[in-house]
């Protein structure tokens, strides 16, 4: 069983296949400190890599519901401070069919309907190496309290790793930040040494 992630309406779906032009309408991945700039300054984490011939193509954050608003009862709030934030990589397309104005619809939309999801960046892409999501309270998927899982040392931490469907699934705790990686086909890892490398560079 694939372990799938959610990803933006569908739009934002459809427009992976993208085609080319001289444009790019979402000029943020120029900056020096890309993607990291999207990371809150109060979130505790290690930091992380990327292969060279990956992007970064996407960059959401989750944040958790607040006691709702007294004064507009079924009016959820939502916490200041993220939670979680995830990171997709893959191979972007020639332009970006999503101009920064579509992202401000999606997060305005996911607000009115009391979804926690945030978008703060997002290009269209050709092929999806991986996700990865770190969060400051738990894994999505948890895989000590699954079998058929393997461990790793990586960067002198401990890795668990699982192997469905030739994708590889990763839990690691490191100080008070949890990685969960999900490496796709795409990436083409095809067993435990080769994915051990891949860590070296992502994991801090």
């Amino acid at each position: 069983m694939k372990f799938i992630y959610p990803f933006l309406f569908v739009v934002l779906v459809v427009s992976v296949t993208g085609c080319e032009s001289e444009n790019d309408s979402n000029p943020d991945s120029s900056s020096d400190n890309f993607p990291f700039q999207f990371v809150s300054d109060s979130f505790q984490y290690e930091g992380f890599n990327y292969p060279d011939d990956w992007d970064a193509v996407a960059v959401s954050s989750y944040v958790e519901m607040s006691d709702a608003d007294d004064e507009n009862e079924g009016n959820q709030g939502f916490s200041e401070e993220p939670y979680r934030y995830r990171f997709v990589f893959g191979r972007e397309a020639n332009t970006n069919e999503v101009p920064t104005e579509e992202i401000d619809a999606f997060n305005e939309k996911s607000t009115k309907e009391q979804k926690t999801i945030r978008q703060h960046y997002y290009h269209t892409y050709h092929e999806h190496y991986a996700t990865l999501h770190i969060s400051s309270d738990s894994f999505l998927k948890n895989l000590s309290d699954l079998e058929g899982v393997d461990t790793l040392e990586v960067n002198k931490h401990e890795v668990l790793v699982m192997n469905q469907q030739n994708e590889w699934v990763i839990n690691a705790q490191i100080n008070n930040a949890y990685y969960e990686l999900l490496v796709k086909n795409e990436a083409v890892v095809t067993d435990k040494e080769d994915l051990q490398e891949l860590l070296k560079i992502i994991l801090p």
